[in-house]
This record gives C-alpha cells, structure tokens and sequence, in this order.
C-alpha cells in the first residue's frame, strides 16, 4: 500500500497528524514542511473529519496552534461549508458551539457567500496551496486567499 492509500485509509488520524505536523513546522520556523503539509493535505483530504468529535479536536487545536493567516485553516471552514447539512446530526448546534469562534465566524462568512454568489462564481476553483513563490502562484489558475487581518477573515481573489 502507498503512502498516499495508507494516508487514504487512516482518515481522521492522518489529517490530524497533518494538522499538528503543520503547528509543529510553524513553531519550528520549518516554511518548507509547512508548505508540503498544507498541499498534502489540500490535495488528498476532502471532508477531513469522519465525526463531529475529531472536527471539533481537530479544528481547535488548527485555530489555537496555526497563525489566522493560514489558508490551511481556511480549507478546512471550505470543506465544512461544502459537506454540512442540517439534517445531519453530526452537525448539530452542540457540535457548532464546541468549533473555535474564528471558525464559526469564517463558516458564516462562507455560508453567506454560498448564498448569493452566481452558479458560475461557485464554478471559481479555489487554491489551498501554499506555493513557494510568487511565480508558482502566479502560473496557478485559481482564486487565492487574502486573508483581512482587521476582520479576521479570508478573502478568494
């Protein structure tokens, strides 16, 4: 089995050991294994979290251990904007009061712009990549995260 189809298999243990491997480069001023982190996670994972549990470890320690600047921690309110229902009882107003106030903020954020953003602006691909210059950003095609530090919120340009 590859890297890639144990990481696969291994689910919520695998992003959750991405996410604290992330923090742990962050702190250790490692840019380089923060980078490779993030793209392996924003090019592997999508609906990180098998349970609400793991969301609401998980997201915590993001929001507590990664700087607000991170597009990292803005895929992860993406992907749960993307995969939430209400009807889903792993979703429940109890889980969404254990999420990080950021993440609320930024989920409503997103919810609103999901709400009135035209069929072909939600077609607009968004990049998670933290690419390692400007030239590699540059020759990517999608939309890239500006984050408003005033606000604390991310911004898809």
């Amino acid at each position: 089995m590859s890297l890639i189809e144990e990481a696969l298999s291994a689910g919520d243990e695998q992003a959750d050991a991405c996410i604290k491997g992330y923090a742990f480069g962050d702190r250790f001023c490692a840019p380089g294994f923060c980078h490779a982190t993030s793209n392996f996670l924003a090019g592997t994972f999508k609906g990180y979290f098998d349970s609400s549990d793991q969301l609401c470890l998980s997201t915590s320690y993001a929001f507590d251990n990664i700087p607000s600047d991170r597009v990292i921690l803005q895929s992860f309110v993406d992907d749960y904007c993307l995969w939430w229902s209400d009807a889903d009882h792993d979703c429940s107003l109890d889980v969404q009061e254990r999420l990080p106030s950021a993440f609320r903020r930024r989920a409503m954020k997103r919810f609103q712009e999901l709400n009135t953003m035209s069929a072909e602006e939600k077609g607009k691909k968004r990049c998670y990549m933290e690419h390692v210059s400007d030239v590699e950003k540059e020759d990517c095609q999608a939309l890239h995260m500006r984050y408003d530090e005033k606000k604390d919120l991310a911004y898809f340009e």
